[in-house]
């Protein structure tokens, strides 16, 4: 089944709107930068993960806009990281004593790829950087590394797509999430739902980026790639948690058959035959 075409038009506002969210835009410069600018990884993106197909001048658009602004803004941070480039790994403020902990990180997020039929996104300095950034300063307080790389995704992408926009970072509802770190025990969250119903501190706000950037993409999905689309697209479902204050692990705990029902009624929906298994 062909996948119908997508509008970007909107009623009662005129030029061009953006069909894609943040995060989508983010993953579409990662998917275009590390091939070479080549259409064709793109479309496979946006159809295999998102049931998606744009139009060849909206496809163009979006291309255009990545393209000028990758030109104008990027640098280094936003390449692929060659992790035996010690220098310039340094010259992006990734702290030598994490090194070797997030080459494992790496290392894992490979291994569940290849397990189930997806392709990791290579990730770059930026992300490296904000790895760190949580490995350094809220390792105690969050254990399963996971959370600590989901969370760090959240920050990469929100400080990638400012530099596109050319805004400041809107991080405040985050730093205040991981200050109070509700998912500890009931009090916390009490105290923390509290203080956002007072107005005291903006709430934990994911719908513009979801969890952040995915991790991987689906090349084909069939029956043993659809396990794949669990990692392809589990940051998108994550937001829509029904406790959204809690870590993407105790998430995933509480609520993965919902979230695996989700991912796939929406894809067979589109006409896919995902694994029933």
């Amino acid at each position: 089944m062909d996948k119908p075409y997508r509008s970007n038009a909107v009623k009662g506002k005129r030029g061009f709107q953006s069909l894609l969210t943040g995060t989508q835009q983010s993953q579409l410069l990662r998917i275009w930068v590390q091939n070479d600018w080549k259409n064709a990884p793109v479309r496979k993106f946006l159809s295999d993960n998102y049931e998606l197909e744009l139009r060849d001048r909206t496809l163009r658009y979006y291309k255009r806009r990545l393209r000028t602004r990758w030109d104008m803004v990027s640098s280094e941070i936003d390449e692929p990281v060659d992790w035996a480039d010690f220098v310039t790994l340094a010259r992006h403020g990734i702290p030598d004593q994490h090194l070797r902990k997030l080459h494992e990180m790496w290392q894992e997020i490979q291994k569940a790829c290849i397990d189930s039929g997806a392709i990791a996104i290579e990730p770059t300095y930026r992300n490296l950087k904000w790895w760190a950034f949580m490995l350094e300063y809220y390792s105690d307080t969050i254990e399963q590394i996971g959370d600590l790389q989901m969370i760090a995704e959240q920050y990469a992408v929100r400080e990638l797509m400012a530099e596109f926009d050319g805004t400041g970072v809107d991080r405040k509802d985050l730093d205040m999430w991981l200050l109070y770190h509700p998912w500890t025990d009931e009090q916390g969250m009490a105290k923390y739902v509290s203080d956002i119903e007072t107005e005291a501190i903006p709430g934990l706000d994911l719908s513009k980026y979801g969890w952040g950037i995915e991790i991987a993409y689906v090349a084909n999905v069939d029956e043993y790639a659809f396990k794949g689309l669990y990692l392809a697209s589990l940051n998108a479902f994550l937001a829509e948690s029904p406790e959204p204050y809690l870590l993407p692990s105790q998430i995933m705990d509480d609520y993965l058959p919902e979230i695996m029902d989700k991912i796939q009624t929406r894809h067979s929906s589109e006409g896919g035959q995902p694994d029933s298994q």
